[in-house]
């Protein structure tokens, strides 16, 4: 508690060497005040992997703006490990902190097809203010099992995005569902 960054980099990862049976005291530091200590544990537990997915998914919906953004970027850390955690993430879509929509959305289109990822949430994020969240959705519609009828239509609609990374996310996510974007749509992006 004294600031010694030092010497609490020193005991967290000392907790990490003992294994995940110190994933609950790694989750209480990550919800703690201290922001650096908080981010190194949540660095940790994303070590910890699927391991540690649940728990942190439970941080997702802590008050603290500060602890759901660490839990947030430790399950996009983890990548495909975090897939238990699916439902708390699909809910952080909704958060009104984007520092917690953005890694959250970066989280699900790394466990797309490996988790029931809820559909409707990920159409919405595709219209979400942040660039970054509608690219991870679109991302992750590529990968989850949807019928074409229902994500197709909002993947064409994304190649007129403002932001090229979100148009060229749509694009790559298409073909999966056998659709060829319309001819304007294509000359736009051959202009990026």
């Amino acid at each position: 508690r004294d600031g010694n960054y030092a010497l609490q980099t020193r005991a967290s990862d000392a907790l990490l060497k003992l294994g995940p049976e110190t994933i609950p005291e790694l989750v209480l530091l990550m919800r703690g005040p201290d922001e650096s200590l908080g981010q190194s544990a949540a660095h940790r537990l994303a070590r910890f992997g699927a391991a540690a997915a649940d728990p942190v998914g439970v941080a997702l919906r802590d008050a603290d703006v500060a602890v759901r953004v660490r839990a947030a970027g430790c399950l996009a850390e983890m990548r495909g490990d975090a897939a238990s955690a699916w439902a708390a993430l699909v809910t952080a879509l909704a958060d009104p902190e984007v520092r917690v929509r953005t890694p959250a959305a970066e989280a699900l289109a790394t466990i797309a097809g490996r988790a029931p990822i809820g559909t409707p949430a990920l159409l919405a994020a595709l219209k979400d203010p942040e660039p970054a969240v509608r690219c991870h959705a679109a991302v992750a519609l590529g990968r989850v099992d949807v019928r074409a009828e229902v994500a197709a239509p909002a993947l064409i609609e994304a190649l007129g995005d403002a932001d090229r990374s979100v148009r060229r996310a749509a694009l790559q996510a298409l073909p999966k569902f056998g659709r060829l974007p319309p001819a304007p749509a294509l000359v736009r992006l051959l202009e990026d």
